[in-house]
């Protein structure tokens, strides 16, 4: 894993601690809420699309305490954490473990110290789209099938910690390309445009729109 190109979101979510049939713990959220609007991500908000991790929940993916590995809770692999899409939220369900980090997460839950889910992902190319709303401001949509990869959940005390610099950079992209597109040369957008490894009609038509505008 590129750990590079990897983006967090946190939010502030409600767990919910049970007993399975064998009287073991089992420990239910959501990493992911659909069609709402996030807080500001630092000069842009963010709505996920129903279906964004769609293709992205067959991998193995784990479920830790504050993104580290080393207090492991759970893995899809191992069916010890499941993860689903529902028509409002991506979904867990998680057997806790009975370890050290296992048995402090159940007491910090229960004390209602953690109240955050985080998750570990990237974005495919093409998986999102950047618009502004009627006052100007900046929104991100993740959109249907959008997911790259989805590495893992975390449970949190700092429901407040997002890693938006991937996002940050996209958006200064999109929207400085926006304002200085007709400044570029076209041999420059040709050039741009060979290395571009197009992802459906939209874009290829765009750049031809783009370049129309230039001339020639």
């Amino acid at each position: 894993m590129d750990n590079q190109r990897h983006e967090i979101r946190t939010a502030k979510v409600r767990l919910e601690l049970r007993n399975d049939s064998n009287n073991n713990p089992v420990l239910f959220g959501q990493a992911a809420v659909y069609n709402s609007l996030s807080k500001d991500l630092g000069g842009f908000k963010e709505i996920i699309e129903p279906g964004f991790f769609t293709g992205a929940l067959d991998g193995d993916i784990i479920a830790t305490l504050e993104h580290n590995a080393e207090n492991l809770l759970g893995r899809t692999s191992a069916g010890t954490l499941r993860i689903w899409d529902s028509p409002e939220a991506l979904r867990t369900e998680n057997s806790i473990p009975s370890t050290s980090t296992g048995q402090n997460l159940m007491i910090l839950v229960k004390r209602g110290d953690l109240t955050g889910m985080s998750f570990s992902f990237s974005v495919r190319p093409g998986g999102d789209r950047w618009e502004k709303d009627s006052n100007g401001k900046k929104i991100r949509r993740l959109l249907r099938n959008g997911c790259a990869g989805l590495y893992d959940v975390t449970y949190t005390a700092n429901p407040a910690y997002s890693d938006t610099s991937i996002a940050q950079r996209s958006m200064k992209e999109h929207f400085n390309d926006d304002r200085t597109w007709k400044q570029r040369p076209r041999a420059t957008l040709l050039k741009i445009a060979k290395l571009t490894n197009f992802r459906n009609t939209q874009e290829i038509r765009e750049w031809a729109n783009r370049l129309r505008k230039i001339g020639k």
